[in-house]
């Protein structure tokens, strides 16, 4: 028999699959939700105790159902009883977002009721869907950071940057391999500790195609950094001796001019060498 797991979810009515000649795998598909109700009312059954509902339920029924098809159900069960306050705001929401076409027969009746979970505790219900999500992300989650690591890349902490990363990875589809010597390979390792990065597929991709990394080392800017700094606090202490007793000191005065030709000195000689890097 064919795993549960591997059986499509069919997404749309029994009138669509007639007209389609896809009755078939609608029944399938039906047959299999079904199963997947069950499985969840026992997976909760189960794993409920001490007041705990352990996440082993949900990764169970996940598992041997697929995460699209357990997710169907759920949606369609929260759907169901959007009046039920035991269920989140956040749970509702999802469900009504969620891609559900309409199942109507003959009669009026909703198809999609067969697939309602209704022996299981709404609270514990609302839990298990909870559970249910973040398993999936989870899953995802540790698969995208294994991919990372096998490929000596960053690893994406977002879902935002997972997103723009495993777009990035995508179009590069391409693998090209070469041999070094241990001498050449420990020079490798020096010039990315050098450029300041431990990604050697990002570092010999940046130097192959574009011939160079820039890393700029510029104590001068530090310099003058510091240099603000200070004049700043000299500054602060003038208006300071200004409001107590209405005298600005001549040398304190100087003293700041002093600085300031100091530091467009070094601003010259920082223009000047960043004018040399093209």
């Amino acid at each position: 028999m064919e795993p549960m797991k591997n059986i499509p979810v069919y997404r749309h009515s029994a009138a669509y699959a007639v007209e389609h000649g896809e009755l078939e795998a609608y029944k399938t598909s039906r047959v299999a939700g079904v199963a997947c109700r069950d499985a969840i009312e026992k997976a909760v059954a189960k794993h409920y105790r001490d007041n705990c509902l352990n996440k082993a339920g949900a990764r169970e029924v996940i598992d041997e159902f697929g995460k699209e098809r357990v997710m169907t159900v759920l949606a369609i069960t929260i759907r169901d009883k959007l009046y039920d306050g035991r269920f989140s705001s956040a749970n509702k929401a999802w469900a009504q977002a969620f891609p559900i076409e309409p199942d109507i027969d003959s009669w009026g009746g909703n198809r999609n009721l067969t697939l309602v979970v209704r022996q299981t505790h709404p609270g514990l219900l609302n839990l298990f869907c909870d559970q249910a999500k973040a398993y999936e992300s989870e899953k995802v989650s540790v698969r995208e950071k294994l991919k990372a690591a096998a490929k000596n890349a960053p690893v994406p902490s977002t879902k935002n940057e997972m997103e723009r990363w495993s777009i990035e990875q995508q179009k590069r589809d391409i693998q090209i391999k070469f041999r070094v010597t241990a001498d050449e390979r420990a020079l490798l390792e020096r010039k990315m500790r050098e450029a300041g990065t431990t990604n050697m597929g990002a570092y010999l991709r940046k130097m192959a195609l574009d011939g160079y990394i820039l890393r700029l080392d510029l104590p001068e800017l530090k310099e003058m950094l510091s240099q603000l700094r200070y004049m700043g606090n000299n500054v602060n202490q003038i208006a300071k001796r200004a409001n107590e007793v209405g005298v600005i000191d001549e040398m304190d005065i100087r003293g700041v001019s002093k600085r300031q030709e100091r530091m467009l000195e070094q601003m010259a000689r920082l223009l000047e060498k960043l004018s040399g890097l093209n």
